[in-house]
């Protein structure tokens, strides 16, 4: 059996008081998080994964967003964490989304 990465077994975010404990390894892994509309998926949950993330050391992050109001959530996280110097976006949103509506107009 392969040997494990220490640094990826360090408890990053802790979910209760029963040790429900993520570590660095659980998102590399996949994260899922599900509920209702307006059930604050993104103002809690999200919100404390992304925090999390952002103030894991030494660690790069590759975040994908679909909505304009999403990749201004990251934007404040990263500013909130220390991290705004270390962004790089690529596309605002605005852009995808008439990128899109031209492409399916053809």
């Amino acid at each position: 059996m392969p040997k494990r990465d220490d640094i990826l077994d360090r408890t990053m975010l802790t979910l209760s008081d029963a040790h429900d404990d993520v570590t660095v390894r659980d998102p590399c892994n996949g994260t899922l998080i599900t509920g209702s509309l307006a059930s604050g998926k993104a103002t809690t949950s999200a919100k404390q994964f992304a925090y999390a993330l952002l103030k894991s050391a030494n660690a790069g992050r590759l975040v994908l967003t679909a909505k304009a109001e999403d990749t201004q959530n990251w934007i404040a996280y990263a500013k909130a964490c220390g991290r705004e110097e270390g962004l790089i976006i690529t596309a605002k949103a605005e852009e995808t989304q008439k990128r899109r509506k031209h492409a399916k107009g053809r």
